[in-house]
């Protein structure tokens, strides 16, 4: 029997272009901006998730990271903390607050069943919502996902390969489902080794919108 459930999700991070790699060491030379990002926190299933907003000041790299890329993803560096991130920009038929709401209830599922699964934590990175005014910015709305270091020095977009679902990815999908009482399942998530990207979200109502 076909299910009722409708999806939504997180695009997967950029796949490894040959030969791209980030230099870090310029980013001080990259477009300097003021922006405000929201981080989302959820601390139970049903319910709105947590907002925190704080102004930052951010270095973006002058140039999408692989421009031909249905998602254009580039570069920044939170010019205060030091931190790296991929910015990731919006299609028109994403909705920014439904990628925002999935990602928290995903690192909320992920944290119940670490709880439980002492031997095999699992954890996704967070997404923040950066919002950037005025023209300096190419895109108004944009994902914050850190960048998470690679061995592989000469391409360090390969610390973002989007590998295949692995067992232990199935079983936490499994344990979402019977955690929720069969109305969502997270579904899709990838990563290595227990560090995770790009949930989908199935669900039993239009939390997620329509898949």
């Amino acid at each position: 029997r076909r299910s009722a459930l409708s999806s939504a999700g997180v695009p997967a991070m950029p796949q490894p272009v040959a030969g791209l790699w980030i230099d870090w060491d310029t980013s001080k030379m990259w477009k300097r901006m003021r922006v405000q990002v929201s981080s989302y926190a959820l601390n139970a299933l049903g319910r709105e998730p947590k907002v925190t907003v704080a102004d930052r000041t951010v270095r973006l790299s002058p140039t999408a990271l692989a421009p031909s890329a249905a998602r254009q993803a580039y570069a920044l560096v939170d010019a205060s903390a030091g931190c790296k991130y991929f910015a990731k920009a919006f299609t028109d038929d994403e909705s920014p607050m439904q990628e925002m709401r999935a990602r928290a209830t995903a690192r909320f599922l992920a944290e119940q069943w670490s709880r439980r699964m002492l031997d095999q934590p699992l954890v996704f990175l967070p997404l923040q919502l950066m919002r950037c005014d005025g023209s300096e910015a190419p895109f108004s709305l944009m994902a914050l996902e850190p960048w998470v270091p690679s061995g592989n020095s000469a391409n360090p977009l390969a610390a973002h390969y989007v590998g295949a679902p692995s067992e232990l990815t199935e079983a936490f999908s499994h344990f979402t489902w019977h955690y929720s009482g069969g109305e969502l399942l997270v579904a899709e998530a990838h990563g290595a080794p227990t560090t995770l990207t790009g949930p989908r979200i199935h669900s039993s109502g239009e939390t997620f919108g329509v898949g």
